[in-house]
């Protein structure tokens, strides 16, 4: 097993009104989605060493999307900032998902219950 890592892309998204009253981090900018990235590590580096997992977040705005090929092409089709991409893949929008996110490490790690261990019938730990 491979170092995974995880990259937020924050950004923009096109047409989110201020008027929003959805709760989502975007309505809040990119200040908002880095925060919760922030709490997502903190959270994660409880779980995974460095040398195991690696985050980065990437702020977008005010950047051509052409820069980040896979990022453009999911909000092309549709999807909204933050943007999780796990080992060159992207994997989530719209939010920044700890329990997505560590339930991904987990599949690819080949664990069954996101906590590291490959035990079948797996609670989580």
């Amino acid at each position: 097993m491979g170092k995974i890592d995880v990259v937020v892309y924050g950004g923009v998204n096109i047409g989110m009104g201020s008027g929003c009253s959805c709760g989502c981090a975007n309505c809040g900018g990119v200040k908002n989605v880095e925060a919760e990235y922030d709490h997502m590590v903190a959270m994660m580096r409880q779980k995974y060493a460095p040398e195991e997992v690696s985050f980065a977040f990437i702020n977008t705005e005010g950047k051509s999307l052409s820069d980040y090929p896979d990022v453009e092409k999911v909000i092309m089709n549709g999807y909204s900032f933050p943007i999780t991409v796990i080992n060159d893949t992207p994997y989530l929008a719209g939010a920044v998902d700890g329990d997505a996110i560590e339930e991904i490490i987990g599949e690819i790690n080949g664990s069954v219950g996101g906590c590291g261990c490959s035990c079948a019938g797996c609670s989580g730990c």
